[in-house]
């Protein structure tokens, strides 16, 4: 049965994900821009984030919850390049964004992303994972990781 407070989170996180898509969409719509399109992959970037961590939220099952929980970090793990490349256009300093420099920042996340789905085999990114239900809401608890340094250096 669900309680109160996780109906709670969950109508906010699906407010959330429908306004960060609304917004994506309506401003690649609107083309007068060049920052439109780094936009919308800043937007859906978020978007992806927050709608897989909502079914993570509501999976019924510990496989469920682990594949949106490996999932979310499509999400995690780009929104950070695709924030700076929207901060240098934005500012004036889009002759930095070539498509070299864009895969150079997106090195980063291709190993974490690589580290977090072969974490069975070398425990990198979380050693323990504990899966908790409160209030019908499903959590997805990892123990400290080793990797997570390399993780906090790249959203920062």
């Amino acid at each position: 049965m669900y309680r109160p407070e996780g109906v709670l989170v969950v109508v906010l996180f699906l407010c959330s994900g429908v306004s960060i898509l609304t917004l994506s969409i309506s401003v690649y719509r609107n083309k007068r821009s060049p920052l439109s399109r780094i936009f919308f992959f800043l937007g859906m970037s978020g978007a992806f984030w927050v709608f897989a961590h909502l079914f993570e939220l509501v999976s019924p099952g510990s496989f469920g919850t682990l594949l949106w929980g490996k999932l979310k970090y499509l999400g995690i793990a780009t929104l950070p390049v695709f924030w700076l490349v929207f901060a240098l256009q934005y500012t004036g300093r889009g002759r930095y964004v070539t498509w070299k420099s864009i895969a150079l920042l997106l090195v980063v996340p291709i190993i974490v992303l690589f580290s977090l789905w072969t974490n069975s085999y070398h425990h990198l990114f979380y050693r323990e994972l504990v899966i908790k239900d409160l209030g019908g809401v499903t959590y997805f608890y990892l123990t400290p990781p080793i990797f997570k340094f390399l993780r906090f250096g790249n959203t920062c």
